[in-house]
């Protein structure tokens, strides 16, 4: 197997595995005389699950990647000309977004982990930082991403500078008044820009939300752990005493079929000695 592949492969293994994985191709890499590759190899790094399920998603479904990745372009573009077109390219995005989501529980449960809110707005984040980042979206649409991204901005995802704010003259060009023609070019602009501002909001509140169900969710998690716990020395202490009052049972038999033989031999006797005095009035 060329050595290439083998560091591909190595993207595929889910995060439990990976070191063992990543020991073993190293040394199968050396064995075959390709130091730079296991040199390579040596210094991937194990990844979490959030960047491990982007890359998974990446990997079996380029697709909907590339219909983010266009989607994430056309918003740019839409936002640097300010037309109208923002509105339905902060839409595309968003679907584009939410149809990736749909397949990341998968991806996660695949590595071994559970969907939790917070790990799923991870993965999100990494998603939409690594479409909106040109120097490192042919690494998302590969699968090869080896870190996690934040989510853009507003204005960096718009990828424009803003403009300079002009020097007052003496004549100060007055406002358009209400209805002509500059502000009915200008209004379907601000419409797509009020959306996209509207659509960002919503998601920094989903992912607030996201982080504080996490929270939430490890405390439960950890409040869980106890309680099992308790049982399970509750449970424990339990099956002690019905052994302890078995064994006690059992001890109570023998008692009883003890004293059951003694009485019959104690019978015996007295019939014995009744037997012994008769003969001897004789």
């Amino acid at each position: 197997m060329a050595g290439n592949a083998s560091l591909d492969e190595l993207y595929e293994v889910p995060p439990p595995e990976f070191t063992r994985a990543r020991s073993a191709l190293v040394r199968t890499l050396r064995e075959q005389g390709k130091t730079a590759d296991a040199a390579r190899a040596a210094r991937a790094r194990r990844p979490s699950v959030p960047l491990w399920a982007a890359n998974r998603l990446a990997r079996r479904h380029p697709d909907l990647v590339r219909r983010l990745v266009d989607a994430v372009e056309r918003l740019r573009r839409a936002q640097a000309r300010a037309t109208d077109d923002m509105g339905a390219a902060a839409r595309d995005h968003r679907e584009a977004l939410d149809a990736l989501m749909a397949k990341a529980p998968e991806a996660v449960q695949a590595a071994g982990a559970k969907a939790s809110p917070a790990t799923l707005g991870r993965i999100a984040a990494t998603l939409l930082g690594a479409a909106t980042d040109r120097d490192v979206r042919q690494r998302l649409l590969t699968g090869h991403l080896d870190e996690e991204r934040e989510a853009p901005g507003f204005d960096v995802f718009a990828g424009v500078t803003a403009k300079a704010t002009p020097r007052r003259t003496r004549r100060q060009a007055r406002p358009s008044p209400p209805g002509s023609a500059p502000e009915r070019r200008a209004a379907p602009a601000r419409g797509g820009r009020d959306e996209l501002q509207r659509a960002e909001a919503e998601a920094r509140a989903h992912a607030r939300r996201a982080r504080a169900l996490g929270r939430s969710a490890t405390a439960l998690e950890r409040a869980a752990a106890r309680a099992e716990a308790r049982r399970a020395l509750a449970r424990r202490a339990l099956d002690a005493a019905q052994a302890e009052a078995a064994r006690a049972g059992e001890a109570a038999r023998e008692a009883r079929r003890a004293a059951a033989e003694a009485e019959s031999a104690a019978d015996g006797s007295a019939v014995r000695v009744r037997e012994l005095r008769a003969a001897l009035a004789r």
